[in-house]
């Protein structure tokens, strides 16, 4: 798509300067094709590049790109054939950016994707950058709605200045699209900003392929982003298994009793440093040799979770390194964990994580 916007500025800057050309002109050629060729070349540069960087899978797209702007240049040059034709241009353009904005930002239908190809896929594996991009193409379509409107004013001779014609014909789109940038630069700063100093997670596919990050809070918030979580389970020498209740500010599931040790892999963070981080912060366990138990995908409500689950076996003594992560930890014997799995989901006092991964673990 940035070969569209390449050819739409230097379009709209070629004939704003030069004005109304005439074919024998000397400029009719400059005034014609600069923006097809901007366009055109934009697209080929980037087609370029990556293809020396071994990425020939975007190749596609940016091909698309280029049929794009043709088609954008077919559609000027077919108005400029007609009275009134650039106000009709004006309209096509930003009736054609409102449709894709709309469907790509609002709708079921990612018409963005799929007219820039794999190119854009590509870079929307990431569930965070597909958030990202889905609010701009939002904010991008009032912007397109706002265009549309003056190009009509201008079409349907709503206005009666011509000053004011000229201008929204010879620079309109101009402005909007700086000012767009401008809105977006704003945006995306502020954003970098509110989540500087937050945790960063992992987003990982239902396979354990990682597929890029997010901030912490978003994973927490009903988006389904799946995301990577540590546990492990914890027996003593007489197979009694090790739980923790969970304090009452915690906004997941307080004051239920849960695995003796879980958290999130920050980004970056191996399988075993966030198994060891989380035991030491948890339990305050150090020393201790860890064996798979299962993974599984758990989703509830508020989040989507790739769970890693391992267990040890260790008699203590336990003491939590973060104090207010834990509010208390003590043995269950299998019976009493059983009498507690039997209870209604109302009335059990373990959280339902637990109750599947008791199960996984083959104690009742």
């Amino acid at each position: 798509m940035l070969s569209l916007v390449v050819y739409l500025l230097v379009d709209v800057l070629v004939k704003g300067s030069i004005g109304q050309c005439d074919p024998s002109d000397s400029l009719f050629i400059v005034y014609n094709y600069a923006g097809l060729g901007a366009g055109m070349l934009c697209s080929l540069i980037q087609m370029v590049f990556d293809r020396v960087r071994g990425k020939t899978e975007t190749t596609r797209g940016y091909l698309g790109d280029i049929v794009l702007v043709a088609v954008f240049w077919g559609i000027d040059y077919l108005c400029s054939q007609i009275d009134g034709g650039k106000g009709l241009q004006g309209v096509l353009y930003s009736l054609f950016a409102l449709v894709l904005f709309a469907f790509s930002g609002w709708g079921n239908v990612d018409l963005l994707s799929k007219m820039t190809g794999s190119a854009l896929d590509k870079a929307m594996v990431n569930p965070y950058m597909k958030y990202l991009m889905r609010n701009t193409l939002r904010r991008m379509t009032f912007f397109a709605l706002f265009a549309l409107l003056c190009y009509l004013s201008v079409f349907l001779e709503i206005l009666d200045s011509e000053g004011w014609r000229d201008f929204i014909l010879d620079w309109s789109v101009f402005v909007v699209v700086l000012f767009a940038f401008a809105v977006e630069f704003v945006i995306s700063n502020k954003t970098r900003a509110k989540y500087r100093d937050v945790e960063w997670v992992p987003l990982v596919t239902e396979k354990g392929d990682v597929i890029g990050q997010a901030p912490r809070p978003l994973v927490h918030n009903g988006s389904c982003w799946l995301h990577p979580v540590v546990h492990l389970h914890v027996f003593d020498s007489t197979g009694r298994l090790l739980l923790q209740l969970r304090p009452a500010h915690k906004k997941i599931q307080p004051l239920k009793w849960d695995t003796a040790v879980g958290g999130h892999m920050a980004a970056g963070e191996s399988l075993e440093e966030a198994l060891r981080r989380e035991a030491r912060e948890e339990i305050g366990l150090t020393e201790f040799e860890a064996t798979h138990a299962h993974t599984y995908v758990w989703e509830s409500p508020v989040e989507h979770e790739y769970v890693l689950a391992f267990e040890t076996v260790s008699d203590g003594p336990f003491k939590p390194e973060i104090e207010d992560e834990v509010d208390e930890l003590r043995f269950w014997t299998v019976e009493e964990l059983l009498e507690e799995f039997n209870k209604s989901d109302s009335e059990r006092n373990i959280t339902p994580n637990l109750a599947e991964e008791i199960q996984r673990l083959g104690l009742v």
